[in-house]
């Protein structure tokens, strides 16, 4: 007969194994060509605001940031916020933990994030490549001419 500990401990793995699977899974996938289409695209012609997340993810495992920022640039600047907060989630959720950090997340902060993605969903889909062009710039032209002025000071 099984043990309630091993029942719990078993469960505990299972819960563990189960994001990391299904990320390989998707990774090996995706690099042979099966890719899983977005389904408002499909219907709509228009892009969504998470059409490119797969290609982003694939490049930034690949340490390809530049074709990352390229496939969705909003969802890649918002990265660093984002996968803490995914990650705490996961980990609530596989140990079974309290929940202590999320409740004092203030609901203004995820409209913000739902407002930012509901705007760039709209400009991608009309033509603003002048805009994406223009961030682009900044984002990574401005830091690695700010970055070759310091060595040529030094």
């Amino acid at each position: 007969m099984i043990s309630q500990a091993y029942k719990k401990n078993l469960k505990k793995v299972v819960k563990i194994l189960v994001l990391p699977t299904i990320g390989i899974i998707y990774y090996y996938l995706f690099t042979n060509g099966i890719y899983i289409k977005c389904i408002f695209h499909e219907i709509t012609g228009l892009y969504c605001p998470g059409c490119g997340i797969s290609r982003m993810f694939v490049s930034i495992i690949q340490l390809d940031f530049t074709s990352a920022f390229k496939y969705n640039p909003v969802v890649f600047i918002m990265l660093p916020i984002i996968l803490p907060y995914i990650t705490y989630i996961y980990y609530i959720w596989a140990f079974e933990k309290k929940d202590e950090i999320t409740k004092k997340i203030p609901n203004k902060l995820l409209y913000l994030i739902v407002i930012i993605l509901v705007i760039f969903g709209i400009l991608r889909n009309i033509n603003c490549d002048w805009l994406l062009k223009l961030i682009w710039f900044k984002f990574f032209y401005l830091k690695i001419d700010i970055y070759v002025d310091i060595i040529v000071l030094e």
